[in-house]
């Protein structure tokens, strides 16, 4: 398994990483990616992924509060993002598999035939959207927050 060479997720023409390749949810859509590249064969690598694509799209959320809590609106922006679906299944995923257990994820068996891909063996939600799906709509949401947040509150890291 590989990804396509011109495949760069951010890094520059020469593979260098970049401010956009360093970012959590560039890294998490780079897992996310890897995922699905596997093979029906490569289940455990397709799990792995997945965990690093939450661990690391939960990372972009948290990342926010440290560039832009000195800024006056702040605090309420934060606040709207505890009820945001995206934000909870991340926050609540990646808890889950940093500090409890291996994920909490649906797996489905084929009798007398294979699936269309590795992974349809998993879900979140129910058996017809795979998880890595679930994982990619929550991941394009919280690019989407994070992006509005630098709108919002500017682009500068104070790290």
């Amino acid at each position: 398994m590989h990804l396509p060479d011109n495949y760069h997720w951010g890094a520059d023409q020469m593979g260098q990483p970049t401010s956009e390749s360093r970012r959590a949810i560039s890294r998490a859509e780079f897992f996310l990616a890897k995922a699905d590249l596997c093979q029906r064969h490569e289940r455990d690598e397709h799990e792995t992924y997945l965990e690093a694509a939450i661990a690391f799209g939960r990372s972009e959320i948290q990342r926010l509060e440290p560039k832009h809590k000195g800024h006056s609106q702040w605090k309420a922006w934060w606040q709207s993002l505890l009820n945001d679906p995206s934000v909870q299944f991340l926050r609540e995923h990646r808890d889950h598999i940093l500090h409890e257990a291996p994920p909490k994820i649906g797996q489905t068996v084929y009798v007398g035939h294979e699936p269309p891909s590795v992974a349809h063996y998993y879900h979140y939600e129910d058996q017809s959207v795979p998880a890595a799906d679930t994982v990619r709509r929550h991941l394009a949401r919280v690019r989407q927050l994070s992006e509005e947040a630098r709108k919002l509150f500017g682009s500068e890291c104070q790290e």
